[in-house]
């Protein structure tokens, strides 16, 4: 094995981490997580090692969600998705080329016998407000120019809806993951009230604690967390608001191409064509057209 992964300075997290990131950060929750995923018990005698990658800046804020390696054998990546993202299966290739290179010493490649490492295992769990299918898959595959016949490379991500009443079945065989799904709709819908950000927030946390939904996590993590989900909403505004400058730049200057790499940039660091649209006062088919989706 070569060098710690959370080792070093450590990247800016402050609009990267979550609520989900927090939650899965204890051996416990993997278990508990990695169980449901995977359709197998992992019991208290499995080896786990966190490999989430935390100090590598992929477009300035990027960090991935979780990832994890269950004895040696297995490294799982989970991304947490509220914004359909058909850029995954590259992501995931730059995640998972970085914790081999974390994992394995330079070395060790030149060497005459054959190394045996970790199978990935690449999951995508969607619970964005957009209406999205049960389950599906994206390849890397879909993304190359003129395939012709078999890829020589291929990443498959598997995509979950955990909205409320998806994937009934796999959520519910994880406390945590079927807590944190109720947790979600529980600030859905207080959000919908006539209230100021936080408050809206601080009620939603208190209303799961009173039903008993991810108790220990929430008292324990309360005020972090709201001051999560309010910063959440900050950044989306703050994109608008960023976007409509470029967009007007871009215009003055005819600059189309530089538009259009805003519109990619955007699009790749997670945010939905709808969002993007609404930001830079464009159709959606206009983006789509951009994005070439």
């Amino acid at each position: 094995m070569a060098e710690d992964l959370n080792a070093g300075p450590k990247a800016n997290r402050e609009f990267k981490n979550s609520v989900f990131t927090l939650l899965f950060d204890e051996e416990e929750a993997i278990r508990d997580i990695s169980g449901a995923l995977l359709g197998k018990k992992v019991d208290s005698n499995t080896k786990i090692e966190k490999t989430t990658l935390q100090n590598v800046l992929l477009d300035g804020d990027w960090r991935n969600d979780l990832s994890f390696l269950l004895d040696d054998e297995l490294i799982v990546l989970v991304e947490h998705q509220s914004t359909v993202n058909k850029n995954m299966p590259l992501r995931m290739l730059h995640y998972v080329s970085e914790i081999y290179n974390h994992l394995y010493n330079k070395d060790d490649l030149y060497r005459e016998k054959m190394m045996i490492i970790p199978n990935p295992v690449f999951i995508v769990l969607y619970n964005g407000e957009k209406e999205e299918e049960e389950y599906c898959e994206y390849r890397l595959s879909k993304m190359f120019r003129g395939l012709k016949g078999s890829p020589y490379l291929e990443v498959i991500v598997k995509v979950y809806n955990i909205n409320k009443g998806h994937n009934v079945e796999m959520v519910g065989r994880s406390l945590f993951l079927s807590g944190y799904v109720a947790f979600v709709a529980e600030v859905r819908e207080n959000n919908k009230k006539n209230m100021n950000r936080e408050q809206a927030m601080e009620k939603a946390v208190d209303e799961c604690i009173k039903k008993g939904i991810l108790t220990d996590f929430l008292n324990k993590h309360k005020q972090e967390i709201v001051k999560m989900l309010v910063t959440e909403w900050d950044y989306e505004r703050k994109l608008a608001v960023v976007g409509e400058e470029h967009y007007q730049t871009g215009r003055a200057e005819g600059r189309s191409q530089e538009r259009h790499d805003n519109i990619r940039c955007f699009y790749q660091a997670g945010f939905s064509v709808e969002v993007i649209a609404k930001a830079l006062n464009l159709s959606e088919q206009t983006i789509k057209d951009i994005l070439g989706i």
